[in-house]
């Protein structure tokens, strides 16, 4: 979401959210998404002046396991490890996950807060 924002020009869009939280797999999405080498860093710089970057961590990574494990068993399995770990982030944060991405809803049965934008 963030990438095509940047490609498409429209910047303004990523200060909307000035001061969110933002993971650092976010990020790394973020940038290898933007296609141009002066844009992306640009991009990067933007980036770090309007969000807070939170890294993974070990707890996180142990709770994307285990919310990856549960998805299993309930017959709803999401193999996207990027995701897995932005969710878990979000989890044991109490924080909300913002995306595009229809993907993301799955994580709601698991407690995560999930705000779709389209």
């Amino acid at each position: 979401m963030l990438a095509n924002w940047v490609n498409r020009g429209r910047k303004d869009l990523l200060s909307k959210y000035k001061g969110s939280y933002i993971s650092a797999i976010t990020l790394f999405e973020f940038l290898r998404g933007i296609r141009d080498d002066k844009k992306r860093k640009r991009a990067l710089r933007d980036f770090k002046r309007l969000y807070k970057v939170i890294h993974v961590d070990t707890t996180t990574a142990v709770l994307a396991s285990e919310m990856y494990v549960e998805l299993q068993r309930r017959g709803t399995p999401h193999d996207d490890d990027g995701d897995l770990l932005v969710a878990a982030t979000a989890l044991k944060r109490n924080l909300a996950v913002l995306t595009a991405d229809n993907g993301f809803k799955k994580f709601r049965n698991l407690g995560v807060d999930v705000i779709l934008t389209r």
